[in-house]
């Protein structure tokens, strides 16, 4: 048996591929995805009890908000106005909107150039962010946000729970992942 599968998956492959180990009864320490399908909300809604203990990247996890309350209060806005949370997306997008607004009020006109200018002078702090991240700052020569990081969550109980940075997780891994055979037993408690 393998000892960590990682994979990248979209959410119907996902699915068939976690069908397909429980069939075969293929049970690997642990499967570690690359977020897509894995962190899809059809993901568990297809699975239910059989996606559990899958460990992934992840971008942004409503766990977070125990130890970033922003990450609350945002989310409990956005969900009393969409009737869900939000996901590793939606956060990408409020974040990308909230830096993009910050440039140009501080570029104080909408001349590309200015905006761009601004943009590249961006020093947003991590606890200014709904994001695991330590900021916003961007590379002079490549544009990436220089202060980004993901984060590693596993379906536990039926949640994406951050195990991984250690200061924003309340939630040991589970390792190794039980067996097929295990959670058969593990579900009928």
């Amino acid at each position: 048996m393998p000892g960590v599968i990682l994979q990248s998956s979209y959410a119907d492959d996902a699915v068939l591929f976690m069908k397909g180990y429980k069939e075969k009864h293929i049970n690997p320490t642990a499967i570690l995805a690359m977020n897509s399908g894995f962190i899809s909300p059809s993901f568990l809604e297809k699975l239910g009890k059989d996606g559990e203990y899958v460990l992934s990247r992840e971008v942004w996890a409503l766990d977070i908000g125990r130890k970033k309350p922003l990450v609350t209060a945002v989310n409990d806005l956005f969900n009393k106005k969409y009737g869900t949370n939000m996901t590793g997306n939606s956060a990408r997008s409020f974040t990308g909107l909230i830096v993009l607004a910050d440039a140009i009020n501080r570029a104080s006109t909408l001349e590309p150039e200015n905006i761009r200018k601004a943009l590249m002078e961006t020093k947003i702090s991590g606890e200014q962010l709904i994001m695991p991240w330590d900021g916003v700052r961007f590379d002079p020569d490549t544009g990436q946000n220089i202060l980004g990081k993901g984060i590693i969550v596993q379906v536990q109980g039926g949640q994406y729970r951050t195990v991984w940075l250690w200061e924003l997780s309340e939630n040991p891994v589970i390792w190794p992942m039980p067996t097929w055979s295990e959670r058969d037993v593990l579900n009928k408690k």
